[in-house]
């Protein structure tokens, strides 16, 4: 089952970095998800953010503003039979499992862990 994973972003280059570093460390097969930036026209620019995601995600830019916008922007570009939404600010821990239901996973924020789960 193929996940997208879908992350909206605006306006935290150093966040999103770290975001996108504990996604490519996903014990998930790589094969299996990808990942899609939404940036919602940040200030630095778009060459900015596309120097921080490297390569390691999709990119694509939302002129509405707001999450709820890029996360369906996301959404009409994903692949995946699943749908994972996961803010720039949050560091994944490994998807633990995927069912037809959805995936389960831990995320951290900064001040709290707490459990996520997709669908």
């Amino acid at each position: 089952m193929r996940v997208s994973v879908i992350v909206p972003h605006y306006d935290d280059l150093r966040r999103l970095d770290v975001c996108l570093s504990a996604l490519g460390k996903q014990t998930f097969p790589k094969t299996d998800f990808e990942i899609i930036v939404a940036d919602n026209g940040s200030p630095q620019g778009f060459q900015e953010v596309e120097s921080i995601v490297a390569g390691r995600a999709q990119l694509i830019s939302i002129a509405e503003k707001g999450a709820g916008p890029a996360r369906n922007g996301g959404a009409a570009v994903a692949i995946g039979e699943v749908l994972a939404f996961l803010d720039s600010d949050c560091v994944p821990e490994p998807i633990v499992s995927v069912n037809p239901s959805g995936l389960t996973c831990w995320t951290t924020r900064p001040s709290s862990p707490r459990r996520s789960s997709a669908r």
